[in-house]
């Protein structure tokens, strides 16, 4: 018989959907125990739809096969059956040949592509977790590795935790990188020219507008410095909007910046029918959304922000279970963990990520807030 395996504490730093598929995937190992620090006051996540491909699904299902089930009750797909093997259709958005088809993508017939709202899944992800595994409100500020000892987290309310591994899953901020790779300004993430508006509209608005193929699969709108792609998610009856905007400037005042709708117009104007409907939607002319950026890092001399059947039918219920090991170390009482999102139709508040533990924002309709981020788009240099 195998001598028992020496235990072991892990810190996460971070709880997103990074943050929580790892926590996901310690608990069948006993010897593990681990603490999830987040720095808001509840699990939310900030942004829309996110896409999964064939290697996300398969890390899913080796992560644990129920929650791949209980993934699959959220996921969505290709609306026509036709486009299950369709990863984008790519259009021409602009000029002449706007509206023409450059190129249908197609997958190996092993791949499937699949689209979710992010505070979706990590509702999902949050109902795997056993209690008393997660503090709030702790913003990680810095690490310390003593000679001989634990790692040394230290939180922004003055309290320190200790562990024998950290792992960082706290963002485009994270206060975990600088202890792996140092504080140099080439390190630092960086804003690339380019930014993003995204944002979510009811599916039944925008197939009025699109028509039934462009509004419920996967397609891409190409122009002259920039790109719009839009994919359904909530099971189809939301579609996903991210439009893409290159500039030569460097990006001025505070990165969350409020009612841009002006902006947003004079950034695709004469684009053609297809984009500009999805904006025409996106951008009614009644009560304009409010449009925000994430504030990443923030600008310095150093670093200049220079036709078929849906296939979107739920599968049965999952048949597996996921416990937690009976021989976890107890851990300290945590405040009880709250998912951000309940599916549309709803008006339960949620909870986001920000700077502020305790920022929130009311969902006050019975469908999908058309508020949309205007999102800076930053990459980390490569050492």
């Amino acid at each position: 018989m195998p001598p028992p395996k020496k235990p072991i504490h892990i810190a996460i730093c971070g709880g997103g959907l990074g943050g929580l598929a790892l926590a996901i995937g310690l608990l069948p190992h006993p010897h593990i125990t681990f603490t999830i620090y987040e720095s808001a006051a509840a699990f939310g996540e900030i942004g829309a739809g996110v896409g999964f491909g064939a290697n996300s699904h398969k890390a899913i299902q080796l992560l644990s096969p129920a929650l791949w089930d209980r993934y699959r009750t959220r996921a969505t797909f290709n609306g026509w059956g036709s486009k299950s093997r369709t990863w984008f259709d790519f259009n021409v958005g602009a000029g002449p040949d706007e509206g023409k088809r450059i190129i249908e993508v197609l997958m190996d017939t092993k791949e499937t592509q699949s689209t979710v709202h992010r505070a979706h899944f990590l509702e999902e992800l949050v109902a795997f977790l056993p209690a008393n595994v997660a503090e709030m409100s702790k913003r990680v500020i810095s690490i310390e590795q003593p000679a001989g000892e634990q790692v040394r987290i230290l939180f922004a309310d003055g309290t320190d935790a200790r562990a024998d591994a950290v792992i960082g899953a706290d963002g485009i901020r994270s206060a975990c990188r600088a202890f792996v790779v140092g504080e140099d300004p080439a390190l630092l993430p960086r804003f690339t020219d380019a930014y993003a508006y995204r944002g979510l509209i009811p599916m039944d608005e925008a197939v009025a507008e699109l028509g039934e193929e462009k509004a419920r699969n996967r397609q891409m709108y190409l122009g002259d410095n920039g790109h719009i792609l839009t994919f359904p998610v909530a099971k189809g009856n939301i579609m996903n909007i991210v439009a893409f905007h290159g500039t030569d400037k460097a990006w001025e005042g505070p990165w969350v910046k409020q009612d841009q709708k002006e902006a947003m117009e004079r950034d695709f104007a004469g684009w053609g029918a297809a984009p500009s409907g999805i904006i025409k939607v996106h951008l009614p002319p009644t009560s304009p959304p409010p449009i925000t950026a994430h504030k990443l890092t923030p600008p310095s001399s150093s670093n200049p922000p220079t036709s078929g059947p849906s296939t979107n039918t739920p599968p049965p219920p999952p048949t597996t279970a996921l416990t937690s090991p009976s021989s976890a170390t107890p851990r300290t009482p945590a405040p009880p963990i709250s998912a951000p999102a309940p599916a549309w139709p709803s008006k339960t508040p949620w909870s986001s990520h920000g700077s502020s533990p305790s920022a929130t924002a009311p969902q006050t309709s019975s469908g999908p807030s058309r508020r949309t981020m205007l999102c800076a788009c930053h990459a980390r240099r490569r050492w």
